[in-house]
């Protein structure tokens, strides 16, 4: 049985996307897991890397010029910024590329049932709401046996080995590739970016569908 451990949340957007939605989308997520004694922050530009003195509030907001120049923000309620431990946000901005910028998030699995299911709620939150944002281009949540963190979140179609798959965007070209219908237990809704690929069950680190996993992996070939 494969360990359902960590919940990893990846988001990508392409040039279409706005920056100014996307930094608002980001800064209005990490705002409801910010403890009243904030979050530690590291910002990496090219190879300098450091952790800033002031800390993120919950009032906070990660801003759309910051993207603009490149890099990454990260944040944790811890200073080592490692993983397992304190939950880990992250916003990657890389301009010139054609994955212009990666939002994610990694925790551990919350040892009480309604922490589970906030963590749930949230996480879905998310990624209805940016699959619904122009230029969102990918969308996983997943879990995994191990942690991610911003130095590993390449966000690919064929996932991880290990991933269980709780919600995705699928491309609608890849959507020709699923078969028709869709197993019991799964929901798709239609999104600018392709169909949001929901399994039914309320937790993401619920047992994993064999059958949704062999009829998803049809759209996971490139």
């Amino acid at each position: 049985m494969r360990e359902r451990r960590f919940l990893v949340c990846s988001l990508s957007f392409d040039a279409e996307a706005s920056l100014e939605t996307t930094s608002e989308l980001f800064s209005t997520f990490v705002q409801a897991f910010c403890p009243n004694e904030g979050l530690h922050v590291r910002v990496t530009r090219g190879t300098r890397r450091e952790v800033l003195p002031a800390r993120f509030s919950q009032t906070a907001t990660v801003k759309a010029a910051q993207l603009a120049r490149g890099g990454s923000v990260e944040l944790s309620a811890g200073s080592s910024f490692a993983l397992p431990g304190d939950p880990v946000f992250w916003i990657a901005s890389q301009p010139e590329d054609e994955v212009k910028v990666r939002v994610g998030l990694c925790l551990e699995r919350p040892r009480r049932s309604e922490a589970e299911a906030a963590v749930a709620l949230a996480a879905s939150t998310l990624v209805e709401a940016a699959t619904e944002l122009e230029g969102c281009a990918a969308a996983v949540v997943s879990v995994q046996p191990e942690p991610r963190s911003v130095d590993e979140d390449v966000l690919e179609m064929q996932g991880h080995a290990h991933a269980v798959t709780w919600r995705m965007l699928v491309p609608s070209a890849r959507m020709r590739a699923l078969p028709r219908p869709p197993p019991p237990g799964v929901t798709l809704v239609r999104v600018p970016g392709g169909v949001l690929v929901k399994r039914d069950v309320e937790s993401p680190f619920a047992d994993a569908d064999a059958r949704f996993e062999a009829w998803l992996a049809h759209a996971q070939i490139a």
